[in-house]
């Protein structure tokens, strides 16, 4: 019926304000204190942060995969860790792949456990990464 449609449109756009509502609150946590807009700096925010707040390892879905060619688009890797940050690619993932070692950006990486505590925050940084204006 068209109440039930609309009712699920609705729903839908619920779902997707409470995620955006999330991840801003996310956001603000991380970059609480930061008085830049410089994105290497930022990025060290979003590392100290990320540090205190991801458990590894943790499973996870390359859903970009530009940076190595060892890794393709719906791989799924084991991140163990962070490695480092860097101004074009921002926060960069130790991950394994067939217990080979690879460095890949966060922001081409999805937790593969949507309800785990870790995809909040990845969620929330590729968001800001995807979004922030430099």
């Amino acid at each position: 019926s068209k109440y039930k449609k609309n009712n699920r449109i609705v729903n839908n756009q619920s779902k997707i304000l409470k995620i955006m509502s999330a991840n801003e609150t996310i956001i603000k946590q991380a970059l609480k204190g930061a008085r830049t807009k410089d994105k290497l700096e930022l990025c060290g925010f979003w590392f100290e942060f990320l540090s205190e707040k991801l458990v590894f390892p943790f499973s996870a879905k390359a859903v970009i995969a530009e940076y190595t060619q060892n890794v393709k688009d719906g791989d799924i890797v084991t991140v163990k860790s962070i490695y480092d940050y860097y101004d074009m690619y921002g926060i960069m993932m130790e991950v394994s792949k067939e217990r080979k070692k690879y460095y890949i950006p966060l922001c081409e990486l999805e937790v593969a456990e949507k309800k785990s505590g870790n995809f909040k925050y990845v969620e929330a940084y590729n968001d800001w990464f995807a979004n922030y204006d430099f």
